[in-house]
């Protein structure tokens, strides 16, 4: 039997905020935020309500676990037992979009877990992609995610970016992918949209603090009972550099991007919109 807790998933494409957002909503004493449960790097993986290590253990204790036709019955009581793991009225699961196309058994249980669903959305892919790609030279797998540091303390490797069809159909892919997955979820689950752009104020490349607009509405959408909550987030701001600070070949770039229909995607275009 369920308990009355409220259930929400944080669902997102990597790179989009979700540090900022998890952590800025575990200040507040109703809620609780599981890490990435269905991470597979090996460091993600040793957590203690990681899957692989909730399964082994399942396994090791029952070996007829294993059996297809009780495979969703396991993901269906992982998702209880995850939920249950905490004492906080509010839980919620940080997940990934190519997560759920991985454990393709889980996303379907999750359906059935009466949850609300958090969509985080960083619309500028390719500031996403640039991220994604600073994160691999820093190793960023090694930085703990409650790790405090500030902003320029982590140095920053200009890329060269391909400009050919490579790039267009990387940055074309992001998008549709963004777009099946809020088709997906606003057809599943109470749904709340939120854009990584809405952190930072017009204007700025630097931000602190989530809005309160956009917090209260989070607030809201989880039921939260104390929204005058105000919370303090004691790690390095959102500093989503230049795109030209991280393109080595920018001018190339930005004249390739200009002809396409994704010149929108550069910082000066991108801002009018």
């Amino acid at each position: 039997m369920q308990s009355d807790k409220i259930r929400y998933a944080l669902i997102s494409r990597q790179r989009s905020g979700t540090k900022f957002l998890k952590l800025t909503l575990s200040k507040h004493p109703e809620i609780f935020t599981h890490k990435e449960v269905l991470s597979v790097s090996p460091e993600k993986s040793k957590r203690p309500h990681n899957v692989h290590r909730f399964m082994m253990d399942r396994f090791t204790q029952n070996p007829s676990a294993i059996i297809e036709d009780r495979t969703r019955h396991n993901y269906s009581a992982y998702i209880e037992y995850l939920y249950e793991s905490s004492n906080s009225p509010i839980v919620g699961l940080d997940l990934k979009y190519n997560q759920l196309n991985q454990f393709t058994t889980f996303k379907s249980c999750l359906e059935k877990a009466n949850i609300r669903v958090i969509h985080l959305i960083r619309k500028n892919v390719l500031r996403q992609y640039l991220s994604a790609l600073q994160y691999k030279l820093l190793d960023g797998s090694k930085i703990p995610d409650d790790k405090i540091y500030e902003i320029g303390a982590l140095p920053i490797t200009p890329a060269k970016l391909p400009c050919d069809s490579g790039l267009l159909n990387i940055l074309r892919a992001a998008l549709e992918q963004i777009e099946q997955y809020r088709t997906y979820l606003k057809a599943h689950f109470p749904y709340c949209e939120i854009h990584y752009e809405s952190f930072i104020p017009k204007g700025k490349l630097i931000s602190n603090e989530i809005p309160q607009p956009i917090l209260q509405g989070i607030y809201n959408f989880l039921g939260v009972s104390d929204k005058t909550f105000s919370p303090l987030v004691t790690r390095k701001s959102q500093h989503p550099y230049l795109i030209k600070e991280l393109v080595s070949n920018y001018d190339e770039l930005e004249d390739f991007l200009n002809k396409s229909d994704l010149g929108y995607l550069l910082d000066e275009n991108f801002n009018k919109s």
